[in-house]
Parts: structure tokens; C-alpha cells; sequence
């Protein structure tokens, strides 16, 4: 939305109790082309607009999770593209997990089949895959690029979370505050990130439309931005009774989160 893809608005749901916030999406301009954008952004926003230039969020309960397989083959893609990973982290996390997950069951099998003399050591190889599964979602190693690209990421945050201290020097940077406020929900501190604007950015953002009354309060905004976060993260996961659902959303920062840099560049 950042960048000018899509617009974002904020309308009451349909309950009639509880009313739940519902949003529309507005494509603003054509992606298929663009080639500043990744290939994991395209399939969200083709995932998004495949039904026509505008859709509310609830439209897209239970049918969204269908692009998930997709979206996360072409996100470990570009990682490796970047030179962050040498190998796909699902691929090397599924190795460990599904090794993990036969050590344990032959363990089982043991178990059952052999006298009670080897139980301990039966027992201590059934361990040995417990752990061995519990350890596969760590088990990705990322490469020197990886691993300073991470530690960027951490002083990023750190950056973020200190606001405070560089309110003036904000101050004189255009558009800064929504800039990196997708990257401020990823890491958990939008709220941090907001109060160090609350009387510097008086003006909403053009991509984004509340139905609130009152002016434009850039705390009240991050809070609105983290709602509609975790609805859309909720919303794309969601699949039918029975179906193979998504088994992660898109972060912190949902659907106006950022990317990996270099092609995709920086928010949306």
C-alpha cells in the first residue's frame, strides 16, 4: 500500500452483535509487470485482486489459503536468490521433521515389539526424535549474508524502538513515520514507533482510510494498522473444514509489511 499498489479501507463488518471491522482493497495500478516487485508479492496481490480491482478482506475467508503454497515457495526462493539461505529453509526443515518423526515411531515400534530389558535405551531413542523434531524448525542455517543481513534486522528494531530519542531528526524526513511503520508491526514495536509522531505527523496516509471520527492520530493509527494486521493474518490462513490450510500468516506486519530488500525494495 506504501508503495502505491493498493489503497486500504476500513468499513464495520456485517455482525450485527459483536461488529467486527472489515476492509476493502482498491487496486490502484497494474502489477503483472512490474518488475521492482518480488515474485511472492505479485502472487499476493494476484491472490487478492483474481476476482476483479476491489474485494473486502472477509471475501477472501477460505480462499486465500489456496495462494499460501505459492506465496511461501517463491518467499524461500528469494531468499536464496538474496543469498540469505543456501538451500530452502521449509525443504531442510521438512528433512529434520520427518527424520525426527521416524526415529520416534520406530521407537514406538521397538517399544511394543522387544522385551523390557532394552526399555531405556528404547525410551532415550525415543527422546532422541522428540528432540530431533523440536529442533527442525532451527535447523536452517543462513549463510554470512544471512547472518549479517539478520543482525541489520536487529539494529533496525533497536532503531525503531528508540525513537524517542530521534524525534527531530525525523522531523525533517518526508513520510518517514509510514514509511517504516510496516517494519515497526513486524517487530512488535508500532506503538514505540507512533508515540515518537503523535505531534509531528498530523496528516493520514493516502493508502489508508479509517471510519473513525475525530483527526488523524498517528498512535490510534498504529493501533488500527496492528487490528487490521491480524485480521488479514487470520483471514489468509483460513480454509475450509477438511482443506489443508496455511500454516503461517505474513508476520507482525501482515499485508503492509515489507519484503527482502533488493528487487522488492522496501514496503508496502
Amino acid at each position: 500500500a506504501v508503495r502505491g499498489y493498493l489503497k486500504i479501507k476500513e468499513v464495520e463488518g456485517k455482525a450485527v452483535v459483536f461488529k467486527k471491522k472489515d476492509y476493502i482493497f482498491y487496486k490502484l495500478k497494474e502489477f503483472s509487470g512490474d518488475k521492482t516487485l518480488n515474485s511472492y508479492e505479485k502472487k499476493i496481490l494476484e491472490g487478492i485482486f483474481s476476482k476483479g480491482n476491489e474485494v473486502k478482506l472477509s471475501e477472501l475467508k477460505n480462499k486465500f489459503y489456496q495462494d499460501l503454497k505459492d506465496i511461501k515457495k517463491f518467499l524461500y526462493n528469494t531468499s536464496i536468490l538474496f543469498g540469505y539461505f543456501k538451500r530452502s529453509p521449509e525443504k531442510i526443515r521438512n528433512y529434520y521433521l520427518t527424520f525426527g518423526i521416524v526415529v520416534f515411531a520406530l521407537g514406538i515400534f521397538l517399544l511394543t515389539s522387544l522385551r523390557l530389558g532394552l526399555i531405556t535405551a528404547i525410551v532415550s531413542f525415543m527422546i532422541s526424535g522428540l528432540i530431533i523434531i523440536a529442533f527442525s524448525f532451527f535447523m536452517p542455517r543462513k549463510t554470512k549474508k544471512g547472518v549479517l543481513a539478520y543482525e541489520h534486522a536487529l539494529g533496525f528494531k533497536l532503531y525503531l524502538e528508540k525513537a524517542e530519542k530521534y524525534r527531530l531528526k525525523f522531523a525533517e524526513k518526508e513520510n518517514i513515520f509510514e514509511k517504516y511503520l510496516p517494519y515497526a508491526m513486524i517487530f512488535g514495536v508500532a506503538d514505540k514507533w507512533a508515540k515518537a509522531f503523535a505531534d509531528i505527523y498530523k496528516n493520514p496516509p493516502s493508502w489508508y482510510e479509517g471510519y473513525g471520527p475525530g483527526p488523524f492520530n498517528a498512535v490510534i493509527f498504529a493501533s488500527s494498522m496492528n487490528d487490521f494486521s491480524r485480521s488479514t493474518n487470520s483471514t489468509f490462513v483460513s480454509a475450509p473444514k477438511g482443506a489443508a490450510g496455511g500454516t503461517s500468516g505474513f508476520g507482525g506486519g501482515g499485508f503492509s509489511g515489507g519484503g527482502f530488500g533488493g528487487g522488492g525494495g522496501g514496503s508496502w
